[in-house]
């Protein structure tokens, strides 16, 4: 009865601590190639280039924009998370800095969700993450550049995903449960 009593009071603790996942809806790391992407997953416009140093594959926003060719529905109250690599290869001698809009626009191409980042000058890959909660709205995922010189802002390893986070009551109570479920079986059985 004792060991019956340990291993669900386990599983209690188990599932109250596994209460969180994350669910990939977006993944790129712009490795597949330039045609590839091109026409499985983003759309293009302007000058926006596709980089391949032979050691890493990116993408060169230089004043264009890069969007998701399909839409993303973000349902209400849900938690997502959207993270992506940025630098920005501008060496003129300027030291102007380069800035980078993300959007989710909506179906009528209003932004839904607008991020804004200024990057200076040579400012090597760095990771950025947002967490935003759903409100039920369709759209596309948007990258735009700011200005076209070719060397501009690098975007590479784009990540989006729904954080489910478990209700922790709700399993606290389930594992409850399963634990006088597995008492009341034990003091039948004796």
């Amino acid at each position: 009865m004792r060991k019956t009593i340990k291993t669900l009071a386990l599983a209690a603790l188990f599932l109250v601590s596994a209460s969180s996942h994350a669910v990939v809806i977006l993944e790129d790391d712009f490795s597949a190639g330039f045609a590839s992407q091109w026409q499985t997953g983003w759309a293009s416009h302007g000058s926006v280039a596709f980089v391949d140093s032979g050691s890493e594959q990116y993408v060169d926003m230089d004043g264009g924009r890069l969007r998701t060719n399909s839409n993303i529905t973000f349902e209400a109250d849900v938690l997502y998370r959207l993270s992506f690599d940025l630098a920005n290869n501008d060496n003129q001698s300027d030291g102007r800095h380069r800035s980078i809009v993300t959007t989710i626009d909506n179906l009528n191409g209003n932004p839904y969700l607008a991020i804004n980042e200024d990057l200076d000058a040579n400012t090597s890959w760095q990771r950025y993450s947002y967490d935003f909660l759903g409100t039920g709205v369709s759209g596309r995922l948007v990258f735009r550049g700011d200005l076209g010189n070719n060397m501009g802002l690098l975007l590479d390893n784009v990540r989006l995903e729904s954080i489910i986070v478990g209700e922790p009551a709700t399993i606290a109570l389930l594992g409850l449960g399963i634990l006088g479920l597995g008492l009341t079986r034990s003091r039948m059985a004796s």
